[in-house]
């Protein structure tokens, strides 16, 4: 189980917004409505629970915390580039639900 502080949280929080947030880089959220900082701060917390080795609040943790994300909301496959640390998806998301 890992552990946040909650300046890490919060930071963490405003880092995945700026990508899939309203407003963010990538706000369209592949069809969906703009993620809220609740949405966000509620899946992370979530996936710190779990056995997902947490990596400091990288891009990959982005990322996967973005693929739950997506998985909550309906999709059934995500397409994701595989980096050092390899996960299933939808057992991740089930453990973050």
């Amino acid at each position: 189980m890992n552990t946040l502080t909650n300046q890490e949280l919060d930071t963490f929080v405003d880092y995945v917004y700026d990508f899939y947030g309203d407003g963010g880089l990538y706000n369209t959220f592949r069809g969906y409505a703009p993620v809220t900082k609740a949405e966000i701060n509620t899946t992370t917390l979530n996936l710190v629970q779990t056995s997902y080795p947490w990596g400091g609040g990288d891009s990959m943790d982005r990322e996967i915390v973005r693929d739950c994300m997506l998985v909550a909301r309906g999709v059934d496959s995500v397409e994701y580039a595989p980096g050092i640390r390899k996960y299933n998806i939808v057992e991740l998301a089930e453990e973050t639900a």
